[in-house]
């Protein structure tokens, strides 16, 4: 792997929502039943299949000017054909002047200004009323049965300029009149605005897009082999929180992260939407390492096969040489040939020092399978040198594998812009590494990190929300 790998950026439009199912791990302990001849207890088996979920919340602080700007966009969209009642009454409307915006839970409260304009009857247009009315508008939004709810309702309205009916050049006062349309008519435009903001977020397209996006590797290595998979699982919103220039919106996130030559079937495929009354503070990500044996194998090979030890009159070369294992050992099964053919293998155990953040090989131990037996001193050097070369070439694979991870994460936490307009930023706290194992010709750990992260948004691309 390479920090020169390909990477993707996400290119998605509205990320609010969610609903996660908590996954527990289960151990089998098999114990001893009796004092005599109780059985051998059975090491505790790992469910190679349960891939550790991320939990990353993520506060994203959007401007209020920001917002309000995009609000007036949007206004002027949803009026822009005006509104047409019942009764012969055509109203236009176009927002005028600064929208405030203020937030709290998983409540948006609106006071905007609009310029009014009464046309009583298509037949006389000549005769036409005025007014500027502030509203002021509650909406409530919500997910329920995979649906985006918004809820919009008219508080309260007053006149910032009393509305007159001009008729002929004089302007005669109509805000009893208007007043009564408000009241009339106030559903029709609260409706209009919460009909253009649940067509704009729709979860079923929201998911669709999210999971074909994802099902294509997120990251590359450089020679192909090794990806990074990602699943989501889950995305949530938790209550606003507004201070004088920012509100901003609690995120949280769920997702199943795998490092693999092929996609894991074991990889979630189920996206849900929640709301949260309360989000964590904290976010965990984890990404499980499901490496081929055989791309650790080739790696050894090239540096232990061909390779001669000893002096000239005795020495030995290694050839086909097989890499194997079970549980937390590695086994390496080689031949020799040269001053004696035999065959050798090679046990050692990979280790994570939490403080000094490596990967190191331990327990190390050789043993003669076949063949004439080594002299103690050729046995020596070839213990050695077989240990020296194993422990450069996969104690090295394994660091930089893990600092790829780490310079790869520390890259999009560096106000990287993930989507148009929204940049990301934060750090890693701490990492470690666990539940390392070795089954089915994979070897298995989980990397999981302790991050802080925040999000900003600079710009709302209000097309999106265009009919």
């Amino acid at each position: 792997m390479s920090h020169h790998a390909k990477t993707k950026t996400i290119n998605l439009s509205r990320r609010n929502l969610p609903s996660l199912v908590v996954v527990f791990l289960l151990f089998s302990l098999v114990a001893a039943c009796s004092k005599k001849l109780a059985p051998i207890a059975e090491p505790p088996k790992m469910n190679v299949n349960f891939i550790p979920p991320s939990n990353l919340n993520l506060p994203v602080k959007i401007s209020r000017y920001e917002l309000n700007r995009a609000i007036r966009d949007i206004l002027s969209n949803v009026f822009r054909d005006g509104l047409t009642v019942e009764d012969g009454y055509s109203v236009r409307i176009t927002p005028e002047g600064e929208t405030d915006i203020q937030a709290s839970q998983n409540q948006i409260l609106l006071t905007i200004p609009l310029n009014l304009e009464i046309t009583p009857s298509m037949r006389i247009q000549q005769v036409k009323g005025y007014g500027t009315m502030e509203l002021q508008l509650a909406a409530t939004i919500d997910v329920l049965e995979d649906r985006f709810i918004s809820k919009t309702e008219l508080i309260n309205h007053r006149w910032l300029k009393k509305p007159v009916l001009k008729v002929l050049g004089v302007s005669l006062p109509i805000e009893t009149l208007a007043n009564q349309l408000v009241k009339r008519y106030k559903n029709r435009i609260t409706q209009a605005l919460d009909a253009q903001i649940m067509q704009s977020v729709q979860l079923p397209k929201i998911r669709q897009s999210i999971q074909n996006y994802f099902r294509e590797p997120f990251f590359t290595a450089e020679d192909g082999i090794l990806k990074v998979y990602v699943a989501p699982v889950e995305l949530a919103t938790g209550p606003f929180q507004m201070d004088a220039e920012h509100i901003t919106l609690p995120v949280i996130i769920y997702l199943e992260n795998v490092i693999s030559e092929m996609r894991p079937a074991a990889l979630s495929d189920q996206l849900g939407f929640s709301t949260r009354p309360f989000p964590d503070t904290s976010s965990v990500f984890s990404i499980q390492s499901r490496i081929p044996l055989a791309y650790l194998e080739q790696i050894l090979r090239e540096q232990l096969i061909t390779q001669e030890f000893g002096a000239p009159l005795a020495h030995i070369r290694i050839e086909n040489l097989v890499l194997s294992g079970t549980r937390e050992i590695f086994e390496a099964n080689f031949q020799t040939t040269g001053t004696l053919r035999g065959g050798f293998r090679l046990d050692f155990k990979p280790e994570f020092d939490q403080t000094e953040k490596k990967f190191y090989l331990r327990e190390f131990h050789l043993k003669q399978v076949s063949g004439k037996g080594l002299s103690k001193a050729l046995f020596t050097v070839l213990k050695s040198n077989v240990e020296k070369t194993t422990r450069t070439s996969i104690e090295y694979q394994l660091n930089q594998f893990l600092n790829e991870y780490l310079e790869t994460a520390r890259g999009f936490l560096n106000h990287k812009e993930i989507v148009n307009g929204i940049k990301l930023n934060g750090e890693i706290r701490n990492y470690f590494v666990r539940d390392f194992w070795i089954e089915e010709g994979r070897m298995y750990f989980t990397v999981s990190a302790d991050l802080n992260l925040q999000a900003e948004v600079h710009y709302i691309d209000t097309r999106k929300f265009a009919r």
